[in-house]
């Protein structure tokens, strides 16, 4: 029974890492880690390298299902960096194609729980760039909404597609009754085996749901959470900034306010 428990309790502290293969967890680690380092304002990071790391998924022996997997927390990536690298025109459009194509290829329509997730981050990370360029892409922030969707139906412990789901919330509700609220804090609540970047993002979405149903003290708590744990971070900065203006929260890496 002890035995038993045991393996529950690691298999799921491990969550996605334990269920891709070994050479697929590697490069998700690193995509993780260039992700914190963006995160944090500790390094500029480079498109440069998310196409690196694009072109050795492209010439791996990995299935096809995982390089489409990782080739899309890839493009997430370098949307990431691109809104600080100053290709952020030329990337928009570059980006724009490939997030249409994807839609099209005969393995994403087979649609796995972890891929529609990975595409629902994508789709978050694209509206950033596309508001950084004067853009509103309606329909790529309704995606945020069906893949994440779509990735719960298939897994509902998808942790990474719950907290995209929530961030979507938060972007679109104009008020919370009990029942979006609830579902929203349990939607970004659950930061067990996610990457630091995405716990720094955890502290910053609820600290805009706290604000937007009046409970400013905590509210204020998740912010210095988040400031805390990255002092350089823009994100952080900017909403920090946001509250400071009066407002409650921010659209986009823009700065565009609610």
């Amino acid at each position: 029974m002890f035995r038993m428990i045991f393996l529950i309790f690691i298999s799921s502290f491990l969550g996605l890492y334990a269920e891709i293969s070994s050479e697929a967890n590697n490069i998700l680690k690193e995509i993780d880690n260039k992700n914190n380092e963006y995160h944090s304002g500790g390094r500029l990071v480079r498109t440069s390298e998310a196409k690196d790391i694009l072109n050795r998924i492209k010439n791996s022996n990995l299935s096809e299902e995982e390089k489409m997997y990782l080739s899309i927390e890839c493009y997430t990536l370098w949307a990431n960096v691109s809104i600080a690298s100053g290709t952020f025109e030329e990337d928009y459009k570059i980006l724009g194609d490939i997030y249409k194509d994807l839609k099209k290829d005969k393995v994403f329509k087979k649609g796995s729980s972890d891929i529609y997730g990975a595409y629902a981050n994508f789709a978050n990370s694209f509206t950033s760039l596309a508001f950084f360029n004067k853009k509103y892409p309606y329909s790529v922030i309704v995606d945020m909404y069906t893949y994440s969707r779509l990735a719960l139906l298939k897994n509902k412990n998808n942790i990474r597609a719950k907290q995209v789901y929530g961030m979507w919330q938060i972007a679109t509700l104009s008020f919370y009754n009990n029942a979006a609220y609830y579902s929203v804090m349990t939607s970004l609540n659950d930061t067990s085996s996610l990457p630091d970047y995405m716990i720094y993002r955890a502290y910053i979405y609820r600290s805009m749901a706290y604000m937007k149903v009046n409970e400013t003290d905590k509210a204020f708590e998740e912010l210095d959470n988040a400031l805390k744990m990255y002092p350089k971070g823009f994100y952080g900065y900017l909403l920090k900034s946001s509250y400071d203006k009066g407002n409650d929260g921010f659209l986009s890496a823009e700065g565009g306010d609610f």
